[in-house]
């Protein structure tokens, strides 16, 4: 339990760092390309993700699970990484090359189209990196995993800052490519010494890795876009300017999530290898007091987001604040799902994620697409907050019909939880200064 703790702790740390960087990363782009070039960015940075996710397939979860259950070795596995790369690489940029005429006139409307040509070289590096942390993961290398995307961040802020003022748009676009670039030559030197890959491709676990990935593909895939898609259909019906608004809120609203995100990132691998009895006890222990903390940070942020906004951003932000107050209580209850998702992919099951990201999803996308049109940006965060909390209260459900957990033990802390914090706290400071 103290070593889970620590790893965690570790991992949300990092997260803090991360979170550092990408206040400092959206200050820059805010307050150097206005609420317009922070709309463009933003819009291309999601379109390129959630072509991303639907791209790979689902094998980078497959990547943490197999390796997590050592059905499949290290080698093998770092090796079908590269070939998955290159090939999963070579037939997006083909698609898209094949649509730029028609990018910049539908989905990505009102952004130049030699802009869209520069991101899409993005993919090869993007694809790698996230081959590479899933295999760190897999591995339990929690401090190579966070070293890799702490050195991707800080690369993109460093180059961000010299290319945004002489080149724009592209120059933030130039810096995104090339900081990626370099965390994935980075983590493959850090996976490199736990065994080089194999020059040969595994046909099995190529197959293994796509069957796993597909069950739990759409999933992925719907709850990127319950997330992200409203920044897509605000371009579309109102301005880019709107997208900047909705997106400082969004990103804002979100880093009450590194915490329930760090606490998912270490259980995936953990759950993977436990029995399925005591893998249910720990996530019921872990949801209920990362629902807990949660909830402190997004009261918190309740009171301190306008401050935030117009400190840091400015004043041509300040539309940002009601989408952002809007957007909170479905971030905290969020927080459920997403701790929950790890237990349903650690035990073999990502379907049952799947299903709470479908619902979500309909729900998601009736709501935008009727509030949006009529009453503005201030029908997205609505939007996403109903989808939040209904996707958390199907997943909640479903955990506790599988694992027989009560509701009350895993929303709900108690007396020892609170008690456990002080000794946990101890250990891993005691840890860390033997270190």
């Amino acid at each position: 339990m103290v070593k889970l703790f620590r790893n965690i702790s570790f991992t949300f740390f990092s997260r803090i760092v991360l979170l550092i960087i990408g206040l400092v990363t959206n200050i820059i782009i805010a307050r150097l390309l206005g609420p317009s070039g922070k709309g463009t960015i933003a819009l291309l940075n999601e379109f390129f993700f959630i072509v991303s996710v639907i791209a790979i397939m689902g094998v980078h979860e497959a990547n943490i699970y197999y390796i997590g259950n050592k059905q499949f070795k290290h080698n093998d596995i770092f090796g079908n990484a590269i070939y998955q790369t290159l090939i999963t690489s070579l037939f997006v940029i083909l698609i898209l090359l094949l649509l730029k005429n028609w990018l910049p006139m539908s989905i990505l409307r009102n952004v130049n189209k030699d802009v869209i040509l520069i991101a899409i070289w993005f993919f090869p590096a993007f694809f790698y990196q996230v081959h590479i942390t899933t295999i760190s993961l897999g591995n339990k290398n929690i401090v190579g995993y966070n070293m890799i995307i702490i050195i991707q961040a800080f690369c993109i802020l460093i180059l961000q800052i010299i290319l945004i003022p002489k080149f724009s748009i592209s120059g933030a676009i130039y810096g995104i490519l090339l900081g990626t670039s370099v965390a994935a030559l980075i983590g493959s030197l850090i996976l490199v010494r736990q065994g080089p890959p194999s020059p040969l491709p595994n046909f099995q676990y190529w197959k293994s890795s796509y069957i796993y990935g597909t069950k739990s593909q759409i999933g992925l895939i719907l709850s990127y876009l319950n997330r992200r898609l409203p920044i897509i259909i605000i371009n579309l019906f109102l301005t880019t300017t709107a997208v900047g608004y909705y997106a400082l809120a969004l990103t804002i609203a979100e880093f009450s999530w590194y915490l329930p995100e760090s606490v998912g990132t270490v259980l995936f691998p953990e759950i993977s290898g436990s029995p399925k009895e005591e893998a249910a006890k720990l996530v019921a222990f872990v949801t209920r007091n990362t629902l807990f903390i949660i909830t402190i940070a997004g009261v918190l942020l309740e009171l301190c987001g306008g401050i935030i906004i117009r400190f840091f951003f400015g004043m041509p932000f300040a539309h940002s604040i009601l989408l952002l107050r809007l957007l909170i209580p479905g971030v905290i209850i969020y927080s459920i799902n997403r701790v929950l998702c790890s237990y349903f992919a650690g035990t073999g099951k990502p379907e049952y994620g799947t299903y709470t990201s479908i619902v979500s999803f309909v729900v998601m996308m009736t709501l935008i697409l009727g509030l949006v049109p009529r009453i503005g940006v201030v029908g997205a965060p609505i939007a996403s907050t109903v989808a939040f909390i209904i996707s958390s209260l199907m997943a909640l459900i479903i955990f506790m019909k599988i694992s027989h957990c009560r509701l009350r033990e895993t929303i709900i802390v108690n007396k020892e939880d609170l008690k456990k914090y002080s000794a946990i706290a101890k250990s891993i400071i005691y840890k860390i200064s033997k270190q």
